[in-house]
């Protein structure tokens, strides 16, 4: 019985942390959708990297085809986490502007002018 309990614990607990990220109508799809591709993209061109370090190291690579290898991959990295950068900074927007009921558009406002009493 008891295991029962701490089940339907934990059951419920994960619903509780990861409803917010699943929800419909609140961007938290859209989130988990855009970032899928980025992932996948983000794991093969780290693990190439990686592999292309193990395998200099075990000197499977010559120095010119490692310099070629990592300077191709690492601009390939650095494409990933722009892209991803781009994309949280978007999703981050959008999350602002459905909780706020904004639209699609942010709008900052300066603060009116304070006046002075002498």
């Amino acid at each position: 019985m008891e295991i029962v309990v701490n089940l339907l614990m934990v059951v419920v607990a994960a619903a509780f942390i990861g409803f917010p990220f699943l929800g419909k109508g609140r961007g938290g799809e859209y989130l988990l959708e855009s970032m899928d591709d980025q992932v996948d993209t983000r794991e093969v061109v780290f693990s190439a990297l990686g592999e292309i370090e193990f395998d200099y190291q075990m000197k499977k690579l010559s120095d010119e085809d490692y310099l070629e290898l990592k300077e191709g991959y690492q601009s390939k990295a650095l494409a990933v986490l722009e892209a991803e950068d781009k994309t949280l900074d978007e999703d981050a927007e959008r999350m602002l502007n459905l909780r706020s009921g904004r639209g699609a558009r942010l709008r900052y406002s300066q603060p009116d002018e304070v006046e002075e009493d002498d």
